[in-house]
């Protein structure tokens, strides 16, 4: 990985992602907001933040709604396999959190059996 991608990875926010993706989904910046329960201001703001830490615009903003660019259907599509797979290690980690998933090791000896 060069230097550059590493400061990449470090300045992505995983809550931008998720209203990032939230905003597609939706197709617009109020309802998403009003979905997550933040202003509007806030999500445009992160999603401008996330525009210029990417370097390229992600959204064609209209008076009623978004249309993503191809940069934006590009980051859609891995945002959405990479919150996935999040959920995915979640829920497989909470499994062993919870003592659902594991290993057990039984040792005995052959004169005590």
């Amino acid at each position: 990985m060069q230097p550059t991608e590493r400061n990449f990875a470090r300045r992505m926010d995983l809550t931008s992602l998720q209203l990032f993706v939230a905003v597609c989904e939706l197709g617009s910046i109020g309802r998403a907001a009003e979905r997550e329960f933040i202003a509007a201001s806030a999500v445009s703001k992160r999603l401008s933040d996330l525009e210029a830490t990417l370097g390229t615009p992600l959204l064609i903003r209209h008076t009623r709604g978004v249309d993503l660019t191809p940069a934006g259907e590009s980051l859609l599509h891995h945002a959405r396999s990479m919150l996935y797979s999040l959920e995915k290690m979640q829920g497989e980690l909470s499994e062993y959190a919870f003592g659902v998933r594991g290993h057990v090791r039984i040792h005995a000896s052959i004169s005590a059996v």
